[in-house]
């Protein structure tokens, strides 16, 4: 799956090319050198972490200490909303009755660090994962048992102190991860290799992220709906596109409200001349919030055309339904019109758009002086990683993976799995090969000789299996998971590590 993964949130070249335009007056256009962009682009925040958890000897955890110290570069861009994202998820998907949390968002002169995919919640869900492993090792439990011990529901208080009110498929995710083949199968796997220098591990590790941008921001989507003479309609919403599919899923959830095919849909997407602002393409939010937007305008359009099939037809707008792209007598499905016949006095009256709107929801409970915390809605996944282990040179081949996102309705399961595959090997690389080191505030690493990155080649096999825990707020139960998918893959491989060697994997230097 394309996307921007948070390079399109930070100001990086835009200003130069505004004051070199205004300048001489004329177009210009600015091309970074890959050296120059590894050196000045953002980066994902490095973070120090440091875990204390207590818990009984059955595995309930009891307390969470967390101190975390953020690496925000020499400007503060958005560590500050990173921090606080950080500050959210630093307990994992976990009931955790006392918590202690302080977070330190610290100038250095490193490289400037900003938004990425995740944003600032795949750092502690890779601690707080690491930390369930090895307590459930101390207690001789199971990795995958502890984790359905704790696993946070509908209706729990969060480490936060706010209720989890919205749907929760933490448990969901678990539940079918505990029962997946490779997982049951698992120590025949793990005793299947041939030679005793290579080893071989399975790791578990789950996680949430916060749909929208949270308590304290304003977060509002909308979308127009345009009916043409032949019955046909434009959808167009300000959301861009750019690789993560959101204009097919746009077309699906305007087809399935407006009771029409979904060759009858065109949606418009990213042009500020043609589309409504419905707010960025970041923190989740594009089929969540959009599509309730898009659902709204298409309530208002369908309304429009039972009251033109009311006069036409001599009947009450309730005794009115809309199917197949007509409207029709509830009693007698054959009396009925076309979206066709009713576009024209529709066109004529010059009320052919309309525009529908929604605006993200959160919680009451309000953290004073944390922009975006806590959130309302939240999407969730499970990981499972199997992995082999050379002894003799330290190579980590992952083998498999499994991804069992909570996204609530899967509106386009093409989509969820082209994001799964993606972020398995994104994940695979903050695991196993990305780094860009630092030294005396200097890029080591400038150029793809020395930042090594995964490709194709390197991709393990991958299998998705999403859960439905529908959400009541979204768009026919929908929710984002454009970041959640991402947050558990890197701590599900590093624990697999840790089960083919005895060895926890640790990122501090």
């Amino acid at each position: 799956m394309g996307g921007g993964f948070g390079g399109k949130d930070e100001i990086t070249i835009q200003i130069h090319l505004a004051l070199l335009t205004l300048k001489t007056g004329r177009p210009v256009k600015i091309v970074l050198s890959r050296e120059e962009s590894i050196v000045v682009g953002w980066k994902r925040h490095p973070m120090v972490i440091k875990l204390k958890t207590a818990a009984t000897k059955e595995g309930e955890l009891l307390a969470n200490e967390v101190t975390l110290y953020s690496d925000t570069g020499a400007y503060a861009s958005l560590g500050g909303s990173v921090l606080n994202v950080a500050i959210e998820n630093s307990s994992g998907a976990y009931r955790v009755p006392n918590v202690r949390k302080i977070g330190y968002c610290v100038y250095t002169n490193n490289g400037v660090a900003g938004a990425m995919r995740g944003f600032g919640d795949n750092q502690v869900t890779f601690a707080m994962e690491t930390q369930m492993d090895l307590l459930a090792r101390q207690l001789g439990l199971d990795p995958l048992e502890i984790r359905l011990k704790n696993g946070l529901r509908q209706g729990d208080t969060a480490p936060l102190g706010h209720t989890m009110t919205q749907s929760v498929g933490t448990i969901k995710t678990l539940e079918f991860a505990s029962q997946w083949e490779g997982w049951l199968q698992r120590e025949k796997w793990k005793a299947g290799t041939e030679k005793p220098w290579l080893k071989r591990g399975i790791g578990v590790a789950t996680g949430l992220k916060g749909v929208g941008l949270g308590r304290g921001l304003t977060d509002i989507s909308r979308a127009t709906i345009t009916l043409h003479i032949d019955g046909t309609f434009t959808v167009a919403v300000g959301c861009p596109d750019i690789g993560q599919g959101n204009n097919v899923a746009y077309s699906q959830i305007a087809a399935e409200a407006l009771e029409c095919d979904i060759n009858e849909v065109t949606t418009i997407n990213g042009d500020t001349l043609l589309t409504p602002d419905a707010g960025s393409s970041t923190a989740s939010r594009s089929i969540y919030a959009a599509g309730n937007a898009i659902i709204n305008a298409a309530g208002t359009m369908l309304d429009l055309l039972k009251q033109e099939a009311a006069k036409k037809l001599n009947l009450n707008i309730e005794q009115l339904t809309c199917q197949l792209g007509r409207v029709t007598s509830r009693e007698n499905s054959r009396l009925g019109c076309s979206y066709s016949e009713l576009a024209g006095e529709l066109i004529g009256q010059g009320i052919n758009c309309v525009a529908g709107s929604f605006v993200v929801p959160v919680p009451e409970r309000e953290i004073q002086g944390a922009a975006g915390l806590p959130h309302l809605v939240y999407s969730g996944i499970s990981n499972v990683a199997m992995v082999e282990v050379n002894m003799h040179t330290g190579e980590c081949q992952v083998i498999k993976v499994l991804s069992v996102p909570d996204a609530g309705r899967v509106i386009n399961m093409q989509g969820i799995e082209g994001q799964a595959d993606g972020g398995v090997l994104m994940g695979m690389g903050y695991a196993l090969c990305e780094d860009v080191l630092m030294e005396g505030g200097r890029v080591l690493t400038p150029n793809l000789s020395t930042y090594i990155m995964h490709t194709a080649l390197d991709a393990p096999e991958s299998e998705t299996h999403p859960v439905e825990e529908l959400e009541s707020s979204g768009p026919y139960g929908a929710k984002g998971v454009g970041e959640a998918i991402l947050i558990a893959v890197t701590p599900a491989i590093t624990n697999a590590i840790l089960d083919a060697t005895g060895v926890a994997v640790s990122l501090c230097r």
